[in-house]
């Protein structure tokens, strides 16, 4: 094989390494979809992951947070030769857009409230213990 044959090959086989458990994931939830498609361009390879209409926020945060762990496991374990990108979408509108480096968001213990990771709630300016640091009890 050609070296770039070699590189498409390695590539494919990452994709569907990082894959894999993405959409062992997503088929956990009633009525959800996964695709993905490599864009080598760009080298990334963008998941869509679809929810139904009756979705609850809660459910997008939970399936986010899950996919988000299961990517950057994969992709410290597997080092592919490309970068991803997550979006997440109940009823054809785009919720939540994940990439590497973000973090998961939270519930806030005062409020409810699911955010990124803050130093206060946004909904009840609640404080967290440090930037970045979990509250009591998670």
């Amino acid at each position: 094989m050609t070296r770039r044959k070699d590189r498409q090959v390695a590539r494919r086989d990452a994709e569907e390494e990082l894959y894999a458990p993405v959409a062992e994931a997503v088929a956990r939830y009633l009525g959800a979809r996964s695709e993905k498609e490599l864009a080598g361009d760009w080298n990334s390879l963008g998941l869509r992951v679809d929810l139904p209409a009756d979705a609850t926020d809660g459910t997008v945060f939970e399936l986010g947070n899950e996919l988000l762990a299961i990517l950057q496991a994969g992709t410290a374990e597997l080092q592919p030769p490309f970068t991803w990108t997550l979006g997440i979408y109940r009823a054809d509108e785009l919720l939540r857009v994940l990439a590497p480096g973000d973090k998961p968001h939270r519930r806030c213990p005062a409020c409810g409230y699911e955010q990124r990771w803050t130093e206060r709630c946004y909904a009840c300016e609640h404080p967290f213990r440090g930037a970045g640091a979990a509250p009591a009890g998670e």
